[in-house]
């Protein structure tokens, strides 16, 4: 499937290396062959990665495989690790160090952030979401279907909903400025698109030219 080139065989060693001496701390689950193009989650298809080493193994992939769709595939996935959002709600690349310690830093603020960790729902409980669900199904019935967004979420939420989408708009970064084309029939001038439709061949003006000729 892959390139035999050197960047094949970087990744190889990564993961060979991993799992021959498994890292201590934190680690992310990867999958060796990529699901895009048809891993699977067995156990032998996944291996344990620093934060770091998955960074630099998705980069690799980019460039173990021809220009093809399966690249842009690796593309896409690879593209998630170098962006993070700014104070500016911009987009900014990081590096792999600065992406590990991203990574780290989430990991131990998550840590005792887990209400549910442990907790299992009782028999009876899932008896009666499921009896619940069955009779809604049945009937066809939503109990929010028809409601409005005040009777849904109250009147305070829906004004706040009211003002913000009443607030002001941020303008277009890049103004679109649409070509315009002349009819050779009627002489009229507009968007490229519609004249397309309208005009042209489609023009009245040259269908009466050719009704009087005829």
């Amino acid at each position: 499937m892959f390139l035999q080139n050197k960047y094949t065989s970087y990744y190889y060693n990564i993961i060979n290396a991993s799992k021959a001496s498994p890292s201590e701390g934190y680690t992310e689950k990867h999958h060796i062959i990529p699901k895009s193009l048809g891993g699977s989650n067995d156990p032998s298809n996944l291996v344990r990665l620093t934060a770091r080493q998955h960074y630099v193994c998705h980069l690799l992939l980019t460039k173990m495989l021809p220009e093809s769709q399966n690249q842009k595939k690796l593309l896409h996935a690879f593209s998630a690790f170098l962006m993070r959002a700014s104070p500016t709600n911009q987009r900014e690349k990081i590096t792999s160090k600065q992406y590990e310690m991203l990574r780290k830093a989430r990991s131990e603020s998550a840590k005792g952030h887990a209400p549910n960790l442990g907790h299992k729902r009782t028999t009876e409980s899932k008896k009666n979401q499921s009896n619940t669900m069955k009779q809604k199904y049945a009937s066809g019935h939503h109990p929010l279907k028809g409601l409005s967004y005040e009777e849904k979420y109250g009147i305070e939420e829906a004004q706040a909903r009211c003002n913000k989408l009443k607030g002001p708009r941020r303008p277009r970064l890049v103004k679109r400025i649409m070509p315009t084309v002349e009819c050779p029939h009627c002489f009229k001038v507009g968007g490229a698109g519609n004249m397309k439709r309208y005009h042209f061949d489609n023009c009245v003006a040259q269908k009466v030219e050719l009704e009087s000729h005829s």
